[in-house]
């Protein structure tokens, strides 16, 4: 990095361990309450959208998205007719 004179710049930037990062997520995640729990899951869920909305590539997302529904409709239809009488 000396030629762009940046020599007391690190070479490489420290990240955090992912596992380390995990761990403190499950941990903070298993003191929550059942209902903060689901609180969680449904903000993690709803910022997920937003990022697939706002996304350069929507038109794809939400055609693999209609074909994982459509996929699971079939499945359910099948286990349906086989074993509801």
């Amino acid at each position: 990095m000396e030629r762009f004179g940046l020599s007391d710049v690190p070479s490489a930037i420290p990240f955090p361990d992912p596992r380390a990062v995990i761990a403190a997520d499950a941990k903070r995640f298993r003191r929550l309450s059942a209902t903060e729990r689901w609180q969680e899951l449904f903000a993690l869920n709803a910022w997920g959208t937003k990022q697939a909305a706002a996304s350069g590539r929507r038109n794809e997302t939400d055609r693999l998205w209609a074909d994982e529904e459509n996929r699971w409709r079939r499945i359910q239809e099948e286990l349906f007719s086989r074993h509801v009488r």
